[in-house]
């Protein structure tokens, strides 16, 4: 029986079954048996879109047909699947060649479209030629099969028919080595369909060209759950029978290739039944990734389920108890506010970690200090970031801080120069007993500061603790003030050590000993004979409690008879025992204010605090820098022959060139660098270019540190995530965000493809960024917001901060460190609006300039820099490239600007640029004006996150040029209240009182000051002074600070704060902070600060008038001191 009759025969008996087990049950060949069913039996059987073959029938159901899958399906299987599918299709490349060239030809015509092995075809002097072109230092290119092929035409300007070449289905070939080398092997996922045909033949734009690629893929059974992957052309068959309005010259073979005439002679367009292997230009910074989300992709569950990465699939972050480590108290190398050091504490003993780092708040110095105190307690450390120049940053400003360096920054070149440097410096290391006991004595030194500072914590903590109580104490007693009268409240204040009960024992005593039911048997019997001298005695008591009566606010009444006056006794027992409470009540409100009247005043703590973290910085310093060494010689002494291999094996790979070492002396280098890797503590790569050069191996490292994580895609940190045991991540999703070229609809559809949408929507690549899919694991308390912020002035950040952070951040700027441009004795806010009316211009082919805008910036630059000769950095940012590059270009144009473009590192760009940077002024073009379009307002709202980026760019001066009026209702919600911001700024800084006038205020509080901001104590404290002859400024402004009361003495000058804001409220550490941070900027700049707590004010005011005096005196004394 002829094999057609075969398999007629078995297909009628068992329909639904795959080429593969046909062939396997007949002893065919598969080609040939796919070559009978596609050409000879084509109109009695069909192939279903699970690439079984069925009888046709008038109605025909795919749902029996299911097959048991070839590709791993657990949950990181899908998501690496799927994130790979989002990376072909990030940027829908369209892969091409010439069909027809005068030079090289990349690509080589096959005869046979080669199925699994295909080592072998490499061999071929042909296609190896190909091959090599793709082999070159610096080219991008990689190896496509592709099968069929389409030719298209089209002309020339000159005139002439220009033939190209495109793969209709095509398959990447991979490399077990970069550069393309080693042991190849074709991609066993889904053949990818080239979107440049696709386009061509379904006549789909670009918006619509995602919605038919999905379309078709579900027709070719992508979508099938779990299939089995077809082989390339069994797809191309399956394609050829659901697209014959495609133009088809030849039937679709694989079996039965044709090859005359060839390729480079076909003439007609469409698409030909021809095998091609072709190299065409690749994503060079998505390879390795690439490569290591399909090793994921192949892993079980077991493998991966011990690192964070398996944690994060599964939704299992394991709880963990916090860590007091005695041994390792945190070195504090940069010095560290409370968030900085919780952030720490956190990363370094918690599986997950959350640090959300706004503008100027100190992410650096958190990623400095923790990479630092990782290596110092012995862990193995990873740090990456997307973006190359904060990989660097870290680099330098870890490896500064000591003696040896300790992070290793893997990369290439340079890298690899620099890493080398290093391996021979610590091979050359040697320590002696001197430096170890030059360690022991500084870890004793550190340690013993860290407990001093842990005392003055707790002595901070414990005056917060009274301050809290006695605004308790004084809120229970706030109705008896009115009640006892100012007279007896005052008695019970002089009073605080007296007994009061005492005085009253002998009157309930008596009161007793006149109740019959109290007295004993014998007592009872005797009542009658004892009534009369009993109550003769409580009569008499009671006369003697008359003076202590009154002392607690309580009358008696003495004109009684005799037969009312033992209930009337009783009845005053209980109001005295009722009054007594009360008064304990007051005394012990009393008692409490003056234990904290005594108590060291958070001024005096502030100051030894501030002392001391100098002194815990110092320390740390020379501890880190004496650890260095030791541990150094330690690891380097046992390990010499190892790491004198590896600096051997680095040096042939510098000199040799990357992919001229041979594989021998490559393999050797990775072998070796896994083995140095567990003695190097600390490691630094981009996250895109840690294949190759990082262990590829689950929980390898303790910790991986990702920066600037809301700019991270999820799936470049998977292979990071998988290679830690636990994570910090950082970031801020008020910044930059991830971008991505895939429409939200494509995302859905993919993530529907690959079975993730019910449990896996926060992973969606194109909607969430690493550090929103992490921060949704994340419980409240591993997250850590970052305060503090230390770079720009108050008028600057306090828009971002009230419009974007909601207030939290905290404006610690140091004003002397901030270059501010000069403007003659005029007071001008550090954000200016020049106001323009320009003419919004968008070219057809390009985004919109404002010319008019463009000059004015050129002119404010010229004033800054030649005439007023500012010595500071300047950046200039507007939304549209087109505007900045019209700035640039300008300013290039002007001789005397364009000199002092690196002094001044001079940048006109998009905020992208500036990312990470910053400048002393920014100058913030926004185009907006006169004919600004639809499109352009569309874009700028959604360009939130870049304007918060943009403004915080700025130190000292943000300058906006641009028409106010226009953007005031321009239809862009931030940049509308930003207009209006800078609006009210200005008019604020007009009406700011001058000191100059302050010698007009008299004995009643000013009513020219907003009484809004200030509390009743505050003036009832002015006035007492006042009358005391002591002058006071109110809301004296300093900087950013507005002062209660300021005593100016010639160069002295004294803050007076008054607790009224906080009155009646308690106190906790986010309110001690933004007075520490404001008195230490104070003492810095010379001033003395004293605070009053309203109950002093209240209850004590004479001893706060005294206090100011004292320090009048002491000021006035020592101006007359002999010089």
């Amino acid at each position: 029986m002829e094999l057609k009759d075969r398999l007629v025969l078995q297909l009628t008996k068992n329909p639904g079954q795959k080429a593969s087990e046909l062939a396997t049950k007949l002893r065919a060949d598969r080609k040939e048996i796919n070559r009978i069913l596609v050409t000879e039996l084509n109109d009695r059987f069909e192939q279903d879109n699970s690439y079984r073959w069925n009888l046709i029938l008038p109605t025909s159901h795919d749902e029996s047909m299911k097959s048991h899958s070839g590709i791993s399906d657990t949950p990181l299987s899908r998501l690496c699947r799927y994130y790979l599918a989002c990376l072909g299709q990030d940027d829908l490349e369209e892969v091409s060649t010439w069909a027809r060239s005068r030079y090289d030809y990349d690509y080589v015509e096959l005869n046979t479209v080669p199925l699994g092995e295909i080592d072998r075809l490499l061999q071929k002097p042909e296609v190896s030629s190909l091959l090599a072109t793709t082999r070159g230092d610096h080219l991008t290119k990689i190896l496509y099969l592709g099968y069929p092929v389409c030719i298209h035409t089209f002309t020339s300007r000159s005139g002439d028919l220009i033939y190209r070449l495109e793969p209709v289905l095509f398959l990447p070939v991979q490399f077990d080595q970069p550069r393309n080398r080693g042991n190849a092997s074709l991609s066993i996922d889904y053949p990818m369909i080239n979107t440049s045909v696709l386009k061509r033949y379904s006549n789909s734009d670009r918006e619509s060209l995602m919605g038919e690629l999905v379309q078709l893929e579900e027709e070719l059974g992508y979508m099938n759950s779990n299939p089995e992957v077809p082989e390339l052309d069994e797809v191309a068959h399956r394609l050829y029978s659901i697209r014959k309005e495609w133009p088809w010259r030849e039937r679709c073979d694989g079996g039965l290739l044709r090859n005359i005439p060839l390729i480079n002679e076909l003439d007609e367009p469409g698409i030909y039944n021809r095998a091609v292997l072709m190299s065409a230009e690749r994503r060079p910074y998505t390879e390795g990734l690439e490569i290591e989300l399909q090793h994921l992709s192949n892993l079980k569950e077991s493998a991966y389920s011990h690192s964070i990465l398996g944690n994060l699939v599964n939704g299992n972050i394991p709880e963990r108890e916090s860590v007091t480590n005695e041994l390792h108290p945190l070195l504090e190398v940069l010095p560290m506010n409370e968030e900085q050091r919780q952030a720490i504490n956190r990363s370094l003993t918690e599986p997950l970690t959350i640090i959300t780092g706004p503008p100027g708040t100190g992410k650096s110095q958190v990623v400095t200090n923790l990479l630092i105190n990782a290596a110092w307690q012995g862990k193995k450390v990873l740090f990456a970031s997307k973006n190359n120049k904060a990989v660097d940053v870290v680099e330098i400003r870890v490896n500064s801080l000591g003696s040896r360096p300790i992070l290793m920054r893997m990369g290439s070149g340079e890298y690899y120069q620099k890493l080398c440097d290093h391996i021979q410096g610590l091979l050359s290391t040697t320590s002696d007993t001197e430096q170890i006991q030059e360690y022991e004595s500084t870890l004793a030194k550190y340690q013993d500061s860290k407990r001093k500072m842990e005392e003055i914590n707790s002595e901070f903590d414990r005056v917060i603790e009274m301050r809290n109580k006695v605004d308790k104490l004084e809120q229970s007693v706030e109705h008896l003030r009115d009640e006892f009268g100012p007279d007896i409240t005052q008695h019970i204040r002089s009073n605080l050590n007296k007994n009061w009960r005492e005085q009253f024992s002998t009157f309930y005593k008596a009161l007793s000993q006149n109740d019959k039911s109290k007295q004993s048997l014998f007592g009872r019997l005797l009542w009658p004979f004892i009534r009369k001298s009993r109550f003769a005695k409580l009569e008499n008591v009671f006369h003697s409690i008359q003076k202590g009566l009154s002392e607690i606010g309580l009358s008696s009444n003495i004109n009684l008879t005799e037969d009312t006056k033992l209930d009337y006794y009783y009845d005053l027992a209980n109001n005295i025992n009722f009054r007594l409470c009360e008064v304990e009540k007051i005394s012990d409100y009393f008692q409490a204010l003056v234990d904290l009247q005594t108590a060291e005043s958070f001024e005096s703590i502030n100051k030894k605090k501030r002392q001391l973290f100098d002194e815990v910085s110092d320390n740390s310093k020379q501890l880190w820098t004496s650890w260095l060494k030791i541990h150094a010689s330690n690891v380097f002494h046992e390990n010499r022959q190892l790491l004198t291999q590896y600096a051997a094996a680095l040096k042939m790979i510098i000199e040799s060139g990357d992919g001229r070492t041979s594989s021998k002396v490559t393999n050797k280098f990775h072998s070796l660098h896994k083995s140095v890797s567990k003695l190097l503590p600390c490691w630094a790569v981009t996250s895109l270019s840690a294949r190759g050069k990082l262990p590829f191996i689950s929980g390898y490292y303790d910790l991986v540190v990702i920066d600037e994580a809301s700019q991270c895609d999820i799936a470049s940190a998977l292979p990071l995530l998988y290679r830690a045991k636990s994570a910090v991540i950082i970031g801020d999703r008020q910044q930059l965000s991830h971008i991505s070229r895939i429409q939200k609809r494509q995302d859905q559809q993919l993530l529907e493809r690959f079975g993730l949408v019910d449990h896996f929507l926060h992973w969606a690549y194109a909607t969430n960024s690493l550090f929103e899919m992490t921060h949704s694991f994340a419980k409240s308390d591993d997250t850590v917001n970052l305060r503090d912020h230390h770079r720009s002035h108050a008028d600057i950040i306090n828009f971002s901060n009230k419009y974007f952070y909601e207030g939290y951040l905290r404006i610690a700027t140091n004003y002397e460190r901030l270059k501010m441009p000069k403007f003659g004795h005029r007071k001008t806010p550090a954000v200016r609006w020049i106001d323009v009316k320009g003419q919004t211009i968008r070219p057809t082919n390009g985004s919109a300039i404002n010319p008019q805008e463009a000059t004015t910036v050129i002119d404010e630059l010229i004033r800054l820099f030649l005439e007023q000769g500012y010595q500071g950095t300047v950046g200039v940012v507007s939304p549209f490239r087109a505007q900045a590059n019209l700035i640039r270009e300008r300013f290039a144009k002007n001789d005397d600007l364009y000199n002092l473009m690196d002094q001044s590192e001079f940048l006109s760009d998009t905020v992208h640029r500036f990312q990470g940077d910053e400048r002393d002024i920014m100058v913030f073009s926004p185009v907006i004006s006169k004919g600004a379009q639809e499109q352009t307002i569309s874009f700028l709202r959604s360009e939130r996150n870049l304007f918060n980026v943009a403004i915080t760019r700025a130190r000292a001066s943000l300058v906006v040029v641009g028409d106010l009026g226009t953007t005031k209702q321009c239809g862009v919600d931030y940049l509308e209240k930003f207009a209006s911001y800078v609006e009210e700024l200005e008019e604020r800084t007009k009406e700011k009182t001058d000191t100059s006038h302050f010698s007009e205020f008299g004995p009643r509080y000013p009513q020219s000051i907003d009484r809004a901001r200030v509390s009743d104590w505050e003036i009832i404290l002015y006035e007492a002074l006042y009358g005391e002859g002591i002058r006071t400024f109110p809301q004296y402004p300093v900087e950013q600070y507005k002062l209660d009361l300021a005593v100016v003495k010639g160069a002295r000058q004294l803050d007076i704060e008054v607790d009224g804001e906080r009155y009646h409220k308690d106190w906790t550490g986010e309110l001690c902070r933004k007075d520490q941070i404001r008195n230490q900027r104070l003492y810095e700049l010379g001033w003395d600060v004293l605070r009053f707590w309203v109950y002093e004010v209240r209850d004590d005011l004479d001893n706060c008038v005294n206090r100011v005096k004292c320090w009048v005196e002491k000021v006035h004394d020592s101006s007359n001191l002999p010089p």
